[in-house]
């Protein structure tokens, strides 16, 4: 998988260098989540396990590539992320002992501006594909996937080259059967039939150096 996400970026600084003026942007920074697993209810009779919720933070990178069109740019942002933290966990368990894992990945298109008259960056964008990894309870594996995701931030021209960015960060995900650990015991039992959803909502901070041709 990351290797044909390589070949897509790689395709487009390869596209862009042959039609227009291109840029390469990679970043670095940190990121505060928001990770809800939506539960779906079990047979009636059944104890119902409730929504699970956890607040992680850490390191994010990645990379924007794409064209410059004036003041106009669009392209592809690939940026991914492995968060920890703590919170809520299988029917209202606190987990706050137990540290759980969070690796993120999303793939998205964006169209950015940039003033003339101001030293600033804004954009958009669409994750047409997200990936989430989740570890860390029970020993519970999770792999979630899906096409519905967004971003907007705005970035400080503090240079020729580099930027300060604060970006905000949206995807809803699909529970991926196949990438799951299959039932072990009871809280993978559960994981595997209830947990079908997982929203990511994070505020990021990062510091890029652009690239222009």
């Amino acid at each position: 998988m990351k290797s044909i996400l390589i070949l897509i970026v790689l395709f487009v600084v390869s596209f862009s260098a042959s039609a227009a003026p291109f840029f390469v942007e990679p970043y670095l920074g940190y990121g505060f989540a928001d990770c809800q697993q939506d539960v779906e209810k079990p047979e009636a009779g059944a104890s119902t396990p409730e929504d699970t919720w956890f607040e992680m933070k850490g390191f994010i990178y990645g990379a924007k590539a794409g064209i410059n069109m004036g003041s106009i740019y669009w392209g592809a942002d690939l940026m991914m992320s492995s968060f920890s933290g703590e919170g809520q966990g299988y029917n209202g368990i606190d987990d706050s002992d137990i540290e759980r894992k969070f690796s993120f990945m999303q793939l998205s298109g964006i169209l950015g501006y940039q003033p003339s008259a101001i030293p600033l960056r804004l954009w958009l964008g669409y994750g047409f594909l997200n990936k989430l990894s989740d570890s860390g309870d029970h020993n519970q594996d999770g792999t979630f996937s899906g096409n519905m995701g967004y971003k907007f931030g705005v970035g400080i021209i503090m240079g020729p080259q580099w930027n300060l960015n604060l970006e905000y960060v949206y995807a809803k995900m699909d529970i991926d059967e196949e990438g799951t650990s299959p039932s072990t015991n009871e809280y993978n039992e559960a994981y595997f039939e209830y947990y079908k959803e997982q929203e990511v909502k994070a505020l990021v901070l990062s510091l890029s150096f652009r690239f222009d041709s």
